[in-house]
C-alpha cells in the first residue's frame, strides 16, 4: 500500500523536532560546564533589595556580593579562564553589557549605546562577548559580537527577525564544507535558525558567510 505524502511531512517534523531538543540540551550543558569552570558559580539575587551579582563555591560556600548599586544586575558569564565575568546592568539608565574582575572590580561599560544590549556569551577563546542588541529598532533584535575591551561592535544576524541569547561552541568545520540545504516549509524553518545560532556559536567569520543559506 502506497503511504500518503503527509506520512513523509510528519517525519520531518518529528525529525527536526528531535534535532532541535538534541542540540539544545548539548548546548545548555555546555553553558553549566562553562559556568563552574573554575570552581566557582556566579548568579543574580535580589537578597539585598534589588537584582545582584554573586559568587559562590561549587558547594555553596564563599556567597560574595560582587556588585553594589542602586540599579539590577544581571546574566553574569564566566570567561573561559574564571578571571572575568560579564554581565547585564541598567546602572546608565539602559541594559548595558559590562565587564569585572572575578573579584568585582574594575566594573566597565562595553557597550554604551543607548539602546538594550543583553545576554553577554563568552567565546571559547576568551577574546570576544557575543550579545544581544536592541540598537535595529522596532521588535528585532540582533546577535552582535564585539573584544572583550567593547571596540568593534559587529551585527552578525542581521536579518528582519528577532535573533537572541546567543551561546558558542567550539567546532571544526572545513572551509570547504558547502552551504546547508534545508526546506523552507513547515518546521523546517525553525531548524534554519536553530542552525544559525549555532553558526554564531562557531565563528564570526565563517558565520558571516554562511548566515543567509536558505
Amino acid at each position: 500500500m502506497k503511504k500518503s505524502p503527509l506520512w513523509h511531512i510528519n517525519l520531518l517534523k518529528y525529525s527536526v523536532s528531535l534535532i532541535i531538543l538534541v542540540l539544545l540540551l548539548f548546548f545548555s550543558l555546555e553553558q553549566a560546564v562553562a559556568e563552574t569552570a573554575n570552581g566557582k558559580i556566579a548568579f543574580t539575587s535580589t537578597r539585598d533589595g534589588n537584582h545582584e551579582i554573586y559568587s559562590m563555591n561549587a558547594d555553596g560556600s564563599n556567597q560574595t556580593r560582587l556588585t553594589n548599586n542602586a540599579a539590577a544586575d544581571d546574566n553574569p558569564a564566566w570567561s573561559p579562564d574564571g578571571t572575568k565575568i560579564a554581565f547585564t546592568s541598567i546602572r546608565d539608565g539602559n541594559y548595558e553589557i559590562y565587564i569585572m574582575n572575578a573579584n568585582g572590580s574594575s566594573q566597565t561599560n562595553l557597550t554604551n549605546n543607548v539602546s538594550r544590549d543583553d545576554y553577554p556569551a563568552w567565546s571559547p577563546d576568551g577574546i570576544k562577548i557575543a550579545f544581544t542588541s536592541h540598537r535595529a529598532g522596532g521588535i528585532n533584535d540582533e546577535i552582535y559580537v564585539m573584544n572583550t575591551n567593547g571596540s568593534s561592535q559587529i551585527n552578525l544576524s542581521n536579518n528582519a527577525a528577532s535573533d537572541y541569547d546567543p551561546s558558542w561552541k567550539s567546532m571544526i568545520i572545513s572551509e570547504e564544507d558547502t552551504p546547508l540545504t534545508l526546506p523552507t516549509t513547515g518546521s523546517s524553518n525553525y531548524l534554519l535558525e536553530v542552525m544559525t545560532i549555532i553558526f554564531v556559536v562557531i565563528s564570526s567569520s565563517l558565520l558571516l558567510r554562511r548566515l543567509n543559506v536558505k
